[in-house]
């Protein structure tokens, strides 16, 4: 197993001190009286043998406080992997020393204390759930915050207690307004004939994106529509199992459009669909959220809500300026339309009609 080369072994090599060695690194030989030619050496000999300094170690030695941190819990999923790597790619660009720490959901506070540890000044905290969610040890998380200037991405503004909390530390934060984007899809819907939507997500989970309160702002009938005991997933196994309850809410409740909160899950259950004969959209309407890059190449080009990924970056960077013009932002979603939407299907005697194809209960059997 490789060894890591510490200063002292470097120092012992060297038959010098470790402070000798410590100041040549750090490039303070002339206030400690270093010649010339030993340091020279020094840099020679940590050359050869690869030696590495620990950055984080040296900026804490020097007073220097200058990293950006960047904090996320748990998997990153479509649009916040898009952030995650426009953030990466323009941290890279300012030569800005970056720190990133992947914690399990709810260990934000060991987060936090970790990257204070390596010398961070600015934290960057993607946010997968809700502040409550996010916020699971709330009396060390704040303790932290007032510690380090933080811009929370993907902020959910829908609780006003942790908006208030938040606004008294100085917390920067970026979102989009979940209910009013589906509002705007459920008055397109609304206005194609669609009465009853299917929202394919676990009631807890669906409920924190304000998905069934925009749609049902509209006008519309909203079913939460999930595989009971699966765990959510935008994966292929998951999407056969909600292709059949999609199906049978259908069948029984009158379904006629999907407004899935997730891109890639909605591609996989329009493959699994599909491959049940259901036609997309002549039987039923399907819809995304995330404006991921992919969606204008799903099995029919989908119909989408989509999250302003380089705006909101561009606006967290603006923050941590310390722009003073404001301390949140919430961006509108923006609806963009595919092939994946259209009118629901005619009813013949009571019954949906597929336009000469058969019938939906059929497609389902």
């Amino acid at each position: 197993m490789p060894r890591f080369l510490t200063m002292e072994q470097m120092a012992r090599e060297l038959r010098l001190s470790r402070m000798t060695v410590s100041s040549v690194v750090s490039g303070r030989m002339r206030e400690r009286g270093i010649s010339d030619a030993t340091a020279a050496r020094v840099r020679e000999h940590l050359a050869r043998r690869g030696y590495v300094p620990s950055r984080s170690a040296l900026d804490l030695r020097s007073g220097v406080r200058d990293a950006l941190g960047l904090l996320y819990g748990g998997r990153l999923y479509s649009h916040l992997i898009e952030a995650f790597n426009e953030l990466v790619g323009r941290s890279n660009q300012s030569r800005r020393r970056l720190e990133t720490v992947i914690v399990n959901a709810g260990g934000a506070s060991g987060g936090f204390r970790e990257l204070i540890g390596r010398g961070v000044s600015q934290v960057i905290w993607l946010h997968r759930r809700s502040p409550e969610q996010e916020f699971e040890d709330p009396g060390a998380v704040l303790a932290h915050l007032d510690h380090v200037q933080t811009v929370i991405y993907n902020y959910r503004f829908d609780d006003p207690r942790w908006n208030g909390i938040l606004e008294k530390r100085g917390v920067c934060r970026v979102g989009v307004n979940r209910q009013e984007g589906f509002r705007r899809l459920g008055i397109l819907l609304k206005s194609l004939g669609h009465s009853t939507v299917a929202v394919p997500h676990p009631a807890d989970e669906a409920n924190l994106t304000r998905a069934p309160q925009g749609l049902a702002a509209a006008g519309l009938a909203v079913r939460l529509v999930y595989p009971e005991g699966l765990a959510w997933e935008p994966s292929p196994a998951y999407a056969a199992a909600l292709a059949e309850r999609i199906i049978r809410a259908m069948r029984e409740e009158a379904v006629t459009a999907c407004a899935f909160l997730d891109d890639e899950l909605a591609g996989f259950a329009m493959l699994e669909l599909m491959s049940r004969g259901v036609l997309i959209p002549a039987d039923l309407t399907v819809t995304g959220f995330d404006g991921m890059p992919f969606a204008a190449f799903a099995p029919v080009p989908l119909t989408t809500l989509a999250v302003p990924v380089t705006r909101m970056v561009e606006c967290v960077e603006r923050m941590l300026k310390k722009d003073p013009s404001r301390k949140t932002r919430c961006f509108p979603l923006e609806l963009v339309e595919r092939l994946s939407h259209g009118p629901p299907p005619r009813r013949v005697g009571g019954r949906k009609a597929r336009r000469g194809q058969g019938s939906v209960q059929e497609a389902g059997k």
